[in-house]
């Protein structure tokens, strides 16, 4: 990274004093030069309870509950360096990143289950399964789209979130379709309708400090085991036939996953121009969020096991 002049400000951002940088060196044969260093500064637990009952007729039940909570510099989500390094959303200097929740923060997970067991026939018995799991969405981070601080990346930069008389201070890029007026009308319309943003009007969006909404999932199982005896043991034949996200296959609305299926995920609405210019092309209704088509489709799968 280039040299770095801390609290340089846009004349039209006063309010955002994240350090900005330029370049002070020029025609080294060197570039994209790294170097990696361990930190003890992140950080994570988990607290659970989980409850079982058995009961004689063939019912099994299980509930738990879990709350996680996971801090880093850097999640690590990349397969090299550079990316881990450009790609790091920061509003402040991307050398020095500041503790924040990771990408794999989930801080509420519910799980619960209900199994009947009931043999028909001699040797062999039928197994009818429900399984729910309830979780906080997927962490995600709004950044600039465009390099807003001069450090070289542009997808880095956490984006401010800005009031009103904010963003009446602020420059925008007309097009033929959105106007000054017009884009500096829909951002305020679209953070005042965002839950998070809304709330949290002049204050930097930290890394992954919201999670998409809380997600409900159901899966079905069902098995038939037959046992007959080889000589003198027991053997045993067991057919498997399971619906993964069965409320999907109820209903299309059902079962969303967000973003990639559980992974983390990233926004940039709002596009730095460079010289203080800024868009936002988008509606004033712009729904941010979405879910993985792939994902959250059911699937079903058939297994057959032989045990001896």
């Amino acid at each position: 990274m280039n040299g770095s002049n801390v609290g340089q400000t846009f004349t039209n951002m006063a309010y955002d004093v994240r350090p900005m940088f330029d370049r002070v060196t020029t025609g080294t044969a060197f570039s994209n030069i790294y170097m990696l260093s361990n930190t003890s500064k992140g950080y994570s637990y988990n607290l659970s309870i989980m409850g079982t009952k058995k009961f004689n007729f063939g019912l099994d039940l299980m509930a738990s509950y879990a709350y996680s909570v996971s801090k880093s510099l850097n999640s690590g989500t990349s397969s090299v360096a550079k990316s881990n390094f450009r790609y790091n959303y920061t509003y402040k200097n991307a050398n020095s990143p500041e503790l924040g929740n990771s990408a794999f923060n989930i801080p509420h997970q519910i799980k619960a289950s209900a199994f009947y067991h009931k043999e028909f026939f001699k040797n062999q018995k039928t197994t009818f399964g429900l399984i729910y799991t309830g979780s906080s969405g997927s962490p995600y981070s709004i950044y600039y789209y465009g390099d807003l601080n001069g450090d070289g990346a542009d997808g880095n930069d956490l984006m401010f979130i800005p009031t009103d008389d904010q963003i009446d201070a602020m420059k925008f890029t007309a097009t033929t379709k959105y106007t000054a007026d017009a884009q500096k009308a829909n951002m305020k319309q679209w953070i005042a309708n965002d839950p998070y943003l809304g709330k949290h009007r002049g204050e930097y969006y930290e890394r992954y400090q919201d999670n998409e909404e809380f997600e409900h999932h159901f899966d079905f199982h069902f098995s038939h085991e037959v046992k007959f005896k080889v000589g003198e043991r027991f053997n045993a034949l067991e057919l498997t036939f399971d619906i993964l996200n069965v409320g999907n296959l109820l209903n299309k609305d059902w079962g969303h996953y967000g973003s990639n299926g559980g992974g983390s995920v990233y926004y940039s609405p709002v596009t730095y121009k460079g010289s203080g210019n800024f868009q936002f092309l988008n509606p004033g209704d712009y729904q941010m969020r979405s879910y993985s088509d792939y994902y959250s489709r059911w699937r079903g799968q058939i297994g057959l096991t032989y045990t001896f």
